[in-house]
C-alpha cells in the first residue's frame, strides 16, 4: 500500500486509485486473499481517518474483489515423486511425525495441533477429532493466545481411521 498511496494525502485518495492499487496486486501475482486483506486494511484505515476528520469519505468501501475461477476449489495434489522427495527431506526432523500424521489423516493444521493422547484410540485404530487449536485474541484476553475451539463445522467432528504408517508416527 505504502509505495502506491503512501505519499498522498488521505483526502486526495479516491476510489479509482484504490481500485488501481488492488488491480496492480493482481498483476504482481497476488491472489484473492492478499487483495482482500489490503481492501479490509484500507477500509479500516479510512474509517478511522473519517472519525479523526482526516478524510470525508472512504474510497475503499464498495470495491468488490472477485475470486478468480481458476483459484476457487482448485487443489493441487503432490505427485508420488514430490511426496517421496518431501518425506525424504523431512526425515530426521522434528516435524517428520507431524507431517506423516497430517498427510495420512487429512487433518487440518488446527485439528492436528489440538490432538491429545485421549483423542487417539490405538485399539480401534482411529483418531477422534473434537476440537481445533486457534491463536487469536478472544474477549477477556490481553493479547493473542492459544485456545481450544470446536471444529470448523458439525461435519468436522469425526473419527479418522489410522493406517500402520500413521500409528508408527504417533
Amino acid at each position: 500500500i505504502s509505495p502506491v498511496l503512501g505519499t498522498k494525502k488521505m483526502c486526495d485518495i479516491n476510489q479509482l486509485m484504490v481500485r488501481d492499487l488492488i488491480n496492480n496486486l493482481d498483476k504482481k501475482g497476488y491472489h484473492y486473499e492478499t487483495k482482500n486483506k489490503v481492501k479490509i486494511l484500507l477500509v479500516d484505515m479510512f474509517d478511522k481517518a473519517i472519525i479523526d476528520e482526516f478524510a470525508r469519505k472512504n474510497p475503499a468501501r464498495g470495491i468488490k474483489i472477485e475470486r478468480e475461477e481458476s483459484e476457487e476449489g482448485q487443489v493441487r495434489v503432490l505427485t508420488n515423486e514430490e511426496q517421496q522427495e518431501f518425506f525424504d527431506c523431512s526425515k530426521g526432523t522434528f516435524y517428520n511425525n507431524l507431517f506423516v500424521v497430517a498427510v495420512n489423516t487429512g487433518l487440518r493444521p488446527g485439528e492436528l495441533c489440538a490432538l491429545k493422547w485421549e483423542d487417539i484410540d490405538l485399539e480401534k485404530n482411529e483418531i477422534s477429532v473434537t476440537k481445533t487449536l486457534i491463536y487469536q485474541k478472544l474477549e477477556g484476553d490481553i493479547q493473542k493466545t492459544f485456545h481450544f475451539d470446536p471444529p470448523k463445522t458439525k461435519q468436522s467432528k469425526r473419527r479418522v481411521p489410522l493406517n500402520k504408517t500413521t500409528i508408527i508416527a504417533l
